[in-house]
């Protein structure tokens, strides 16, 4: 296990969160705490066998250390949406929707397959029953898309499409940003609470969810290895291209129609896919970040992006005074540093830095290596989008777009088992 471990409490100096996904609890989420069949028994994306429903993997429970949370105030778990088989009834008709806490910002990105969102009454949340108007304003999703549920969201009905598929996303959960002792700047009005139970209780691997659940499961390797497969589509790395041929147009194919986009923006609820998002080398450094969501875009309080960082890349130390920093590694192998502690990280870990803390993160990798991929959350902002957009507009390049969306790559050479369209 890595080194670094939580924050000891608020309002001191800590050490960093690590957390593997390969070793979360996979677990009914809250709203379907009545079991719904065996678990998830295949690999994600590789069309093996299992139930339909909903599941979910807890990586961060937020809240205080030592009373059922982590010691920060983010949530964190990967939620997986399998669809029944063709056999089985439509995937509409057997989704449930998801409670979320009104008074918490949730974030969701997109790392495999295809599916579905749309809004939900709150009162789906607690049955089987699919709304009728939810589902007829449903928003197609594939991966690389991300969407933000404002506070006083109160729930949304995922959906996995393809009979057999499943979509799997990362799901965040933050609090109002005003207040870094806890989750909730306020405790939840009475009409609230069950809502925020529920919610609270789909990021946290409890005892009682877990034996809810009756599965006792982890996400184990090879799922955590195939679901990340799928975030880059299984693209072999001989694939990914590194001279400078014609850039791809990924606004055309992974981008949200207007129709759409503005279907969701009425509500609240912000869309955008990784495709569009415009990155930026950070002044003086070689890593560059996409910014999907930020205060100056999207008026949030937090940014949301892909950080890159090439090979032999190293972060000077740093420290944020108010702010949580995120790293979700998506591909690639690093080193994060924490107050004089230091592990290595790869795919599927993710790495939380408290607020006060010197840290770092590094790339290894030699001449000609690897890039080190990773989603990045800095909640609050704490200036860090104007830093990053006071950087060179450089853009992803097509060794981006091919190991991230699998668009623009090099198939002159494919091996005939991969499929560029899976």
């Amino acid at each position: 296990m890595p080194a670094l471990r939580p924050a000891p409490g608020p309002g001191r100096t800590g050490r960093a969160l690590v957390r593997r996904l390969s070793e979360a609890p996979l677990v009914h989420s809250a709203s379907a705490r009545r079991p719904q069949g065996p678990p998830p028994g295949g690999e994600p994306g590789a069309g093996g066998g299992g139930g339909p429903g909903s599941w979910a993997a807890p990586l961060v429970r937020p809240g205080p250390a030592g009373a059922g949370g982590d010691g920060v105030p983010l949530g964190v778990a990967l939620e997986l949406q399998r669809a029944a088989d063709a056999a089985g009834p439509p995937a509409a008709a057997q989704a449930q929707a998801q409670a979320l806490d009104p008074g918490c910002y949730h974030l969701q990105y997109v790392l495999q397959g295809e599916g579905s969102v749309a809004l939900a009454p709150a009162a789906a949340a607690t049955s089987n029953a699919t709304s009728a108007a939810a589902a007829a304003s449903a928003l197609a999703l594939k991966a690389g898309d991300a969407i933000v549920y404002p506070p006083g969201t109160r729930a949304r009905l995922p959906v996995a499409v393809a009979p057999g598929g499943e979509l799997a996303s990362l799901v965040l959960r933050l609090p109002p940003l005003d207040s870094p002792a806890g989750p909730r700047a306020e405790p939840a009005a009475a009409g609230e609470a069950d809502e925020a139970g529920e919610a609270a209780d789909w990021f946290g691997a409890t005892s009682a969810s877990t034996s809810a659940s009756g599965s006792g499961q982890v996400v184990g390797r090879a799922r955590a290895e195939a679901i990340l497969r799928g975030a880059r589509r299984g693209v072999p790395r001989g694939l990914r291209r590194r001279d400078a041929g014609p850039e791809p147009e990924p606004e055309r194919q992974h981008g949200w129609g207007e129709r759409e986009r503005a279907g969701l923006d009425r509500r609240g609820v912000l869309v955008e896919a990784l495709g569009q998002a415009q990155a930026y080398q950070l002044p003086g450094q070689g890593n560059r970040l996409a910014l999907v969501f930020d205060p100056v875009s999207h008026g949030l309080p937090f940014t949301f992006g892909v950080e890159i960082f090439p090979p032999g890349h190293v972060t000077p130390l740093h420290v944020h005074s108010s702010a949580h920093e995120l790293f979700f590694i998506l591909d690639g192998r690093g080193v994060v540093h924490c107050e004089g502690e230091e592990a290595e990280v790869g795919a599927g870990d993710l790495v939380i830095f408290p607020p006060g803390a010197r840290h770092g993160i590094d790339n290894r990798a030699g001449p000609g290596g690897d890039r080190l991929y990773c989603l990045e959350l800095m909640a609050p902002n704490e200036m860090f989008a104007e830093l990053v957009r006071g950087g060179d507009e450089i853009g992803l390049d097509v060794e981006d777009l091919c190991a991230l969306l699998a668009v623009g790559c090099d198939v002159s050479n494919a091996p005939e088992a991969w499929d560029p369209a899976r």
